[in-house]
């Protein structure tokens, strides 16, 4: 009885916190707090995470239009397996959310990427994972096939793509998946990632607002004031839904860290 109250009152709360209307194209609207592994949030870590993950269910924000051009599909990309580009791009999308990228976040920043670096240049990948709501409860916040799977991503990309420059980002449990990813990676893979973005991060009390074994100066995590995931629990506030104003932003750092980008036959 306890768990369906307190289920039930939170997904009230969500019901009347969803956004109804996000501008994908502007780094407009609330406030953020943008992490780069000096700033920490303070808030308690609740005990019974058990029934709040039920409402992790709905952690997909509002569907963004389809921007991500050819090849790249609404919401699912699998690049990794065509030829080399300068640009690689590997997401994880959060709970519950559509093919292996989501419809939001993902191909957005994957669409600007493609329109600044041209299509050709930009290799996207979505990472191939349950996204089940009960990866939000395993240690490390992600299922242990998706932490394997991202990385064997990078070091297949390190790998087989060496020149290419990695950029990386994950929402929600996605962003749990990618702490673990680099957790568990060689120095030697990392070192092909130029830069790392999480939006609603699970992990970042957790790690202390950083990503490990990464360097904080080519890391980003977007965290809205409302949203308590990024303070250590479950729990879904309004916040959680809006981070479709950080796609600009995010896009940014990334472009930033990137730098110049020749075709791969140039060099």
């Amino acid at each position: 009885m306890k768990f369906s109250i307190f289920a039930a009152a939170i997904l009230a709360g969500l019901a009347t916190a969803a956004p109804t209307a996000i501008d994908t194209g502007a780094a407009t609207g609330p406030a953020r707090d943008e992490l780069d592994g000096n700033e920490l949030s303070t808030a308690s870590n609740p005990n019974d995470n058990n029934a709040a993950v039920s409402t992790l269910a709905n952690t997909r924000p509002p569907d963004a239009p389809d921007a991500s051009g050819p090849p790249v599909g609404p919401d699912t990309a699998n690049q990794l397996t065509g030829p080399c580009r300068p640009v690689t791009f590997i997401y994880a999308r959060g709970s519950t959310q559509k093919g292996n990228m989501g419809t939001d976040i993902g191909p957005s920043i994957s669409a600007a990427l493609q329109k600044k670096y041209g299509a050709k240049n930009v290799a996207t990948q979505g990472l191939n994972y349950k996204a089940a709501l009960k990866g939000n409860l395993e240690k490390q916040g992600c299922d242990a096939a998706g932490i394997a799977t991202f990385i064997a991503d990078l070091k297949s990309v390190a790998t087989k793509c060496p020149k290419s420059k990695v950029v990386v980002g994950g929402y929600s449990q996605g962003a749990a998946c990618l702490h673990a990813a680099f957790r568990g990676s060689a120095k030697g893979t990392l070192s092909h990632v130029v830069a790392a973005v999480t939006f609603g991060d699970t992990r970042n009390k957790q790690d202390g607002g950083k990503f490990p074994n990464f360097p904080v100066a080519n890391s980003k995590i977007f965290c809205d004031p409302k949203d308590p995931v990024c303070n250590g629990t479950i729990i879904v506030g309004p916040g959680h839904f809006e981070y479709n104003v950080d796609i600009a932003p995010a896009t940014s750092f990334f472009v930033a860290h990137l730098g110049k980008v020749k075709a791969l036959d140039e060099e």
